[in-house]
């Protein structure tokens, strides 16, 4: 799983969300989806449609879910300090009481497409922006980007492309009770560009959020 390769500190800017807006989703049942599901599977448990959205950007294609895996943080409750508790030694799983989801679909014969879904729990934390660190290793390490990223991300609905084939939006959650994020790996996918990557991404916002 991922989350076993994020660098140890969360961002400090992670620790406060930008501004609320409309409720679409709600983070506590998401995350209980995710609890709920086997450790390994086939298919992908929660309400994701890729085959639609690349559909949507007139690539139809056979979509077959594949694989998904999913982890679990040890804690009920977010930390009430969470740098010192991940200097301390806590994932940043167990910091944020988090819910993890990692889903691959097959696309025809184009390659596999893999889609990501954190979950945070409390109000104080953004799963978008847990998520910088490895989005920006996963993209190719830009460090001096990963500010802009943050801004960019930081922000109720936003979709940021990155570079190699790497997209991060954030879920517009529930007020109060949580938060999530969705990372998108298109790379192995071929004939996909940014512009597909991003609306791809979008869709499958739409689908956690309807």
């Amino acid at each position: 799983m991922r989350p076993a390769r994020l660098p140890l500190l969360l961002p400090a800017a992670a620790l406060v969300l930008a501004g609320c807006s409309a409720a679409t989703a709600d983070a506590e049942d998401l995350r209980a989806t995710i609890a709920e599901a086997d450790e390994e599977a086939e298919d992908c448990p929660v309400d994701l449609d890729p085959g639609d959205a690349l559909d949507e950007v007139g690539r139809s294609s056979e979509v077959t879910a594949v694989a998904a895996s999913r982890e679990v943080s040890q804690t009920d409750e977010p930390a009430g300090d969470p740098l010192t508790a991940q200097q301390d030694g806590a994932t940043v799983l167990d910091v944020t009481a988090g819910a993890y989801l990692q889903c691959t679909f097959e696309v025809g014969g184009d390659g596999e497409l893999e889609v990501d879904v954190f979950v945070s729990r409390g109000p104080e934390a953004s799963a978008a922006l847990a998520m910088l660190p490895q989005t920006i290793k996963e993209s190719g390490g830009d460090t001096e980007g990963a500010q802009r990223t943050a801004d960019d991300v930081d922000e109720e609905g936003a979709v940021v492309v990155l570079p190699d084939g790497v997209v991060l939006a954030d879920v517009p959650t529930d007020d109060g009770d949580g938060d999530a994020a969705l990372l998108v790996f298109g790379d192995a996918v071929d004939g996909l560009d940014d512009g597909d990557l991003e609306e791809v991404a979008q869709e499958l916002v739409g689908d956690l959020t309807s």
